[in-house]
């Protein structure tokens, strides 16, 4: 039993760190030249708070990451619904059942939020970021959906689109892609290369 508690603290710990990571204005954070975070007289790193969420499974591990490069992995939506300007800001207005906070798991100072719901016939998507890195020419951030576990499936959601507040992803579909929960954002050379490349962001969305 004691066991059992000193897990869930740890996960919990390990949330608790994730969300500082994902909101970083919160508690009057001070930014260090090594990636940590100091408040008060605390001392947060980075680095150590993605590993400890990485064995926690709160992100991805690196069997995962590869998993999702390999180029056959990708699937292909065919019931994708193709959205105009004006259906992609309705977008914002959709109560839905799914969402979750985005964490940067580069130690940057990104964060986001993805949403998805499945009513009547439809799959809806919709993801804002913001303080995204600055990309190099010839790159664009990429979002993905993917359903972990044994059987894990990845389909991407597009490229993500420039928005005075930061970066929005909007997806829809006539497939229940509920399943495929976990939501990632990657950086992307236009290259023409379909796997997926640097991840930046990652986050579950739940009910």
């Amino acid at each position: 039993m004691t066991f059992i508690k000193e897990l869930r603290f740890s996960h919990l710990f390990v949330l608790v760190a994730l969300f500082v990571l994902v909101f970083p204005g919160i508690g009057c954070l001070q930014l260090k030249t090594d990636g940590s975070f100091s408040q008060g007289n605390e001392q947060i790193n980075r680095n150590e708070i993605l590993e400890n969420a990485k064995e926690s499974g709160l992100i991805m591990d690196d069997e995962e990451i590869l998993f999702m490069s390999q180029k056959a992995t990708t699937l292909y939506d065919d019931k994708q619904i193709v959205l105009d300007a004006i259906e992609m800001e309705e977008m914002k207005l959709v109560a839905y059942a799914y969402q979750g906070a985005l964490a940067d798991v580069t130690g940057g100072g990104s964060h986001g939020v993805a949403k998805a719901t499945f009513h009547d016939g439809v799959y809806k998507l919709f993801v804002s970021a913001g303080d995204l890195p600055e990309l190099q020419e010839g790159m664009y951030f990429e979002g993905w959906i993917v359903k972990r576990g044994e059987e894990m499936k990845i389909l991407s959601t597009g490229k993500l689109m420039a928005v005075d507040e930061g970066y929005i992803n909007t997806y829809e579909s006539n497939e229940n892609l509920t399943g495929m929960s976990f939501y990632v954002v990657t950086s992307e050379w236009d290259d023409g290369d379909s796997t997926s490349g640097l991840h930046v962001l990652e986050g579950e969305m739940i009910k």
